[in-house]
């Protein structure tokens, strides 16, 4: 499965969300998925061409908290091994390639959190609970308040990615891994992952509702402030 690009809107959460769930289905006839970019970046801005009229309305945060839940959720019922091959800068969810089992990237990956702290918004989506599990509660909590750049060098050194290559080598770098996995039991490989993704699915278990709701909150409180001229 690849990223739909470099933007990406709050309307295709939803998208991305169901999207997954197919993947799902359809990896449970295969050994590995491969989730991966297009192009020379991963995912970089928010499109914000795209008119939200409803932004400001509960109905639209109890969606986006539904579907903020089925996108991370149905990334983790995939019930086989993923490799996640981050093709460049990955600065909007990148808590999404990163939560593979094996993730590799290209040299001139960057890795940041820019949907939240640096427009005031609160980090809830998730990334509050998968950064704070990957860097520890202290840096996970300093790279999402600051709105930090984790580059592909540190990446490596910090553990969450194991292997940097050129991005032309990337993509044949991670069908060879995908091709290595492919020749073990299935049933070896399903149970790995089962055994793999449940603390992970605890977790956002326990908090992922929750920090989508305070972001809602915080969202529809700057535009009531906004509205008010404070």
């Amino acid at each position: 499965m690849c990223a739909s690009g470099t933007k990406i809107c709050s309307r295709r959460t939803g998208k991305w969300a169901h999207n997954l769930s197919v993947v799902g289905l359809l990896a449970s006839r295969q050994a590995c998925q491969l989730f991966a970019g297009s192009g020379d970046q991963f995912l970089t801005e928010l499109d914000w061409s795209v008119p939200i009229p409803d932004i400001g309305t509960v109905p639209f945060w109890d969606r986006i908290t539904r579907e903020g839940k089925d996108l991370l959720m149905n990334l983790l019922e995939i019930d086989v091994p993923v490799i996640g091959a981050v093709n460049g800068p990955a600065t909007i969810h990148a808590e999404i390639p990163t939560m593979s089992d094996i993730v590799i990237c290209s040299d001139n990956a960057i890795f940041a959190d820019h949907a939240h702290s640096p427009s005031n918004v609160v980090p809830g989506d998730g990334v509050h609970v998968w950064w704070q599990m990957v860097l520890g509660p202290n840096r996970g909590r300093r790279f999402l308040l600051l709105g930090e750049e984790i580059s592909a060098k540190e990446a490596l050194q910090l553990g969450f990615v194991s292997e940097v290559l050129p991005a032309a080598k990337l993509m044949d770098r991670a069908r060879e891994l995908a091709r290595f996995i492919a020749q073990k039991p299935v049933s070896m490989l399903r149970g790995s992952r089962n055994a793999f993704s449940q603390h992970i699915k605890r977790r956002m278990l326990d908090d992922l509702g929750y920090g989508l709701q305070m972001e809602g909150i915080n969202v529809l409180a700057m535009m009531q402030a906004q509205a008010g001229g404070e």
